[in-house]
């Protein structure tokens, strides 16, 4: 009986007695088995006879197993290959990769013929290609010290000079030369030659599947080799490295099963007496929970994780290779990125097992290690393919006819993306997975957080809260939101769920991103709230889009106070710019290089894609596509370009050419192709939408605080790209501006007096006063007038004098100060230190329930929990967007747009605050139109809206604004915004 089928029939022994719960004969029958099983050179445990151990511990068992033998296996050069009863039959020689015969006979002399008749014959070890060996071969291996076969003096075998090669016989006395007599007779060695390439853990694998055993030759009560490939393996060697097969987190020490404060949360409810036997211990999930509050700010760019470890504020690293190297800031910025070797082996997997299933960090990784393979494979079409970037923009876009292809490295396997669904764990409730179920990579991703939020060496968390773009519809936050709490839930032990306490699991959204980071930043910097209220602004420039959020920073009013309140941020006005971000930048410097590159695209038939808020071009149809391969491209020229938006040039090596492996319409690949980087037009580009952006804040602003602007208004910036050297210049706080020597400390608060009392333009005339740099040193290069007044001011920034002009503009004679702060910097040696990135998640902890800071959202409160209305909406008028409906208007409030013409109504909107100005022309990128056919008599009638969702609107027309809220009105229907624009 095969091994196979014998642990089946002893299986289905066990499971029978077992049901019958008669436990006395279940130990007497286990005793008996396992007794056989010695007597068959198999070993088998109770435990694994009652369990079936995860599969994937099982598979890796063997593969790491048989490494290590092979490594064993190089150390000594000859080893005696047995049969299944033990009988030595053939002796290996691991260096040359030779197999002997292990007992020729020594006393029968042959002739050539004879000899070669009989090894052709000759079967053993399951080989038929056995020959006389070579005159060099087998004088190599009777010269070797350390072969066992060598006995008599000189270099005899067997204590046996004659022996025949292929070519004849050779006397192993005879020294050097061993001339050849091609008529005598001597002894047969017959030998045969594996393969060149065969390692020796392929050779430990051949020698398991024939059955053979392998034994060192230098010792008489040597054991076998492959032993421990037939015995069930010790519960410490099969789960020792349980955390480090799918998320690299540390192997299990021998402590983690011995050691009565530790043992395994996989073992509990597991028989006592068989984990003693086995040397192991179980350990409670229940009692490593911890009463801690984990905040995840789940990033385009990144995610960071953070955690209240009593009192402390914590961040964690996810996916980096090696969690014994020595901390770094970046580490804690967690890329949000998975990359995919075996898809087919992820989804098997994923699909099988709802808890900690055995998904393997070889079949995908994350974070760290996945952006290290695409950095340094930027040029390879088979990893860019595999690799999925943007996982939060295409959860905002996949409802919106955004369809996604992945393809895994192993096997070229395609994988088109099902569109997110809300998929809502229900509470208390454990999870169940099948094989029809959709592959959601949020999950996924969420459940790498989870493994390394809730390791062994740290404990179980049960409460996660989450921050969202302002902008974000409430639809989109609720399937991410369900996204994360499978994941998270499918990332702690399974023997947790059944307990009562796993009902209290919960993730939930507990702020907005600009407003959790003014909770950690005000604080940081010194900015005491006020009982009036302290009026603050948040620029928050991140990798997807840049979010702005305005509000007061105050002291709790006499109820609030008596609620335990000790401070209050009070936010409402939210906007942003939903173009302006790190990764669409760098999207739309790719497409600015492709059409500088328009004659290679051409010559090649070359296909790229188009930025959403990007003008197309005649011709374009030939080159721009929604395809895999175009999707590819653009990655792979945009890995090119990063370093000219993180560090302000490319390097100087390139020449101003990049040589870049691309692939042509038919997906086929085009080497080498060259590309002109047209850099000075890429840094133009970059300082004109960042300026853009920044106007786009101050509309935005002027329109937060048109009630009644305040005095004094601090505008913190935040997001990695608020580094960026045109951000500092635009907000006057780079040396170029005129107002500061160098870049100030964060965390220092400017004085109220601007540092020069008059500046003025670099033509001299005045601007006007509205920015004040946070803590900007005196200049000391201006000279003093008697009057004590300086002579001349030096020239400002033209970008910070765009920036005043424009704020001017906005603000007539009323304008505030502005006190713009730097980013939260990077202290190297205090880690945790919140920063421009890492400081939403840890000011998010400060917001969660318990802490002292209440959040007010007016937006939310105004639009029960939903998102603000995202867009302006209008029409066309001397050629400029006239708006009619505002972003973040009330919903269900009809506004008129216009007057239809011949039956057509011509709707622009836009998500650009430049459009509250009524300076945006039509035609600009990023102002949308949609046609409207209109039905019926149309004569008096106007065309009204209002807005239902952050991206719906019904129109209708009427007669009068009477008339449509009276519901007297024609033509009705509902629009979604998103979706056209993002298909144009």
């Amino acid at each position: 009986m095969s091994e196979s089928s014998r642990d089946a029939v002893l299986k289905t022994l066990i499971e029978t007695l077992d049901a019958l719960s008669h436990q006395q004969v279940l130990r007497a029958l286990i005793e008996r088995l396992q007794s056989l099983a010695r007597q068959h050179q198999f070993r088998i445990s109770r435990i694994a006879m009652k369990h079936d151990f995860p599969l994937h511990l099982t598979a890796s068992y063997p593969a790491e197993e048989r490494e290590r033998l092979a490594q064993q296996m190089t150390e000594y050069p000859f080893w005696w290959v047995g049969n299944a009863a033990g009988e030595r039959e053939m002796l290996y020689d691991s260096a040359t990769r030779v197999m002997w015969d292990a007992n020729p006979e020594a006393n029968l002399f042959v002739s050539l013929a004879d000899a070669k008749q009989q090894v052709s014959q000759l079967w053993l070890g399951g080989f038929d290609n056995w020959k006389l060996p070579a005159k060099d071969a087998l004088v190599k291996f009777a010269e070797n010290r350390r072969n066992p076969l060598r006995r008599g003096r000189d270099h005899r075998l067997l204590d046996v000079c004659y022996w025949l090669t292929v070519t004849g016989k050779i006397d192993l006395d005879s020294g050097t030369g061993y001339p050849i007599d091609q008529n005598g007779n001597g002894r047969v060695l017959a030998c045969t030659a594996l393969r060149n390439d065969l390692s020796s853990a392929d050779f430990i694998e051949m020698a398991f599947q024939r059955g053979w055993t392998l034994m060192r030759s230098d010792s008489a009560d040597s054991k076998d080799l492959l032993a421990t490939l037939r015995e069930t393996p010790e519960l410490q060697s099969l789960y020792s490295k349980i955390d480090w097969l799918s998320a690299r987190l540390p192997r299990l020490d021998p402590a983690q099963f011995t050691d009565p404060n530790k043992g395994l949360w996989e073992f509990w409810g597991w028989d006592p007496d068989d984990l003693r036997e086995a040397g192991a211990r179980a350990r409670n999930p229940a009692d490593d929970l911890r009463d801690w509050n984990v905040a995840i700010d789940f990033g385009t760019s990144s995610t960071v994780v953070a955690y209240d470890d009593n009192g402390q504020y914590k961040l964690l690293r996810i996916g980096v290779q090696d969690f014994w190297n020595q901390e770094r800031p970046a580490d804690y910025e967690n890329p949000t990125i998975l990359e995919f070797i075996d898809l087919a082996g992820v989804l098997e997997a994923w699909r099988t097992e709802p808890y900690r299933p055995g998904v393997l960090w070889d079949q995908v990784r994350c974070s760290h290690e996945a952006l290290a393979r695409l950095r340094h494979n930027g040029t390879n079409p088979c990893i860019v393919s595999s690799i999925l970037v943007r996982l939060k923009h295409w959860a905002l876009r996949e409802g919106e006819g955004s369809r996604l292809c992945l393809t895994d490295q192993a096997h070229g396997l395609e994988h088109e993306l099902a569109p997110l669904t809300l998929r809502m764990p229900v509470r208390g409730q454990p999870l169940a997975v099948g094989p029809d179920d959709p592959f959601d990579p949020i999950e996924l991703y969420a459940w790498f957080l989870g493994l390394t939020i809730n390791w062994r060496g740290r404990g179980l968390f049960l409460r996660y809260y989450m921050t969202f773009p302002v902008a974000y519809p409430r639809e989109v936050k609720d399937k991410i939101l369900a996204s994360f709490r499978r994941g998270l839930q499918r990332s702690l032990p399974a023997t947790l769920f059944g307990q009562p306490v796993c009902g209290d699991f919960a993730v939930e959204e507990r702020a907005s991103e600009p407003a959790a980071y003014a909770a950690a930043a005000l604080p940081l910097l010194g900015i005491a709230p006020t009982a009036e209220g302290l009026a603050y602004a948040v620029f928050d420039f991140g990798g997807g889009t840049t979010d702005f959020d305005f509000g007061y920073w105050r002291l709790p009013d006499t109820e609030e106070e008596d609620a335990g309140w000790e401070a209050v941020l009070e936010h409402f006005g939210a906007g942003g710019d939903p173009f302006l971000g790190g990764e669409n930048l760098l999207e739309n410097l790719a497409y600015r290089v492709f059409r500088h590159n328009l004659d290679v695209c051409r010559k090649h038939r070359i296909a790229f894609t188009r930025p959403l808020d990007a003008d197309d071009f005649p011709g374009s149809e030939m080159f721009l596509e929604r395809t895999q391969a175009a999707l590819t491209n653009t990655l792979m020229l945009i890995a090119r370009l990063r370093a000219l938006l993180e560090q302000g040039a490319l390097p100087t090596s390139t020449g101003g050419v990049e040589k870049i492996d691309l692939l042509n319409r038919e997906g086929g690949k085009v080497a080498q192709c060259e590309f002109g980087i047209p850099e000075e037009e890429l840094r133009v580009y970059l300082e004109g939408r960042i300026e853009q952006g920044v106007r786009n804040f101050l509309a935005a602003l002027r329109k937060a605080f048109a009630a009644q602007p305040p005095t004094r208004i601090h505008v913190l910036l935040a997001g990695n790209a608020s580094r960026s050297r045109s951000v500092a210049r635009l907000f006057g706080l780079a040396p170029e501006s005129g107002k500061a020597a160098g870049q100030a400390a964060a965390g220092s608060v400017a004085s109220a007096v601007p540092v020069n009392p008059s500046p003025r333009r670099s033509d001299g005339h005045p601007l006007p006063r509205g920015f004040i740099p946070a803590a900007a040193p005196a200049n000391p290069s201006s000279t003093q007038g008697t009057n004590g007044e300086p002579d001349s001011a030096p020239p400002i920034d033209p970008l910070f004098t765009r920036t005043r002009e424009c704020l001017a503009t906005l603000f007539g004679e009323r304008i505030p100060e502005l006190v713009a702060h730097s980013p939260l910097p990077i202290d190297e040696r205090d880690i945790y230190r919140p920063t421009a990135k890492t400081g939403v998640a840890l000011g998010l902890l400060k917001l969660c329930p318990g802490g002292v800071v209440k959040v007010v959202n007016r937006a939310a409160s105004d639009s029960a929990g939903e998102a603000p209305f995202a867009f302006y909406v209008g029409r066309e008028r001397f050629g400029r967007f006239q708006v009619g409906l505002q972003q973040g208007c009330p919903y269900g409030q009809w506004h008129e747009l216009g007057a239809p013409r011949e039956g057509v109504f011509n709707l622009y909107y836009t998500k650009l605050p430049k459009a509250h100005t009524g300076d945006m022309q039509v035609g600009e990128a990023g102002l949308y139109r949609m046609r409207l056919e209109l039905s019926g008599d149309l004569a008096g009638h106007k065309v009204y809206a209002r807005a239902v969702g952050p991206d719906e609107l019904e129109v209708c027309t009427a007669v009068s604004g009477e008339a449509s809220e009276r519901e007297e009105l024609d033509n009705l229907r509902t629009i979604r915004l998103g979706s056209v624009a993002s298909s144009q």
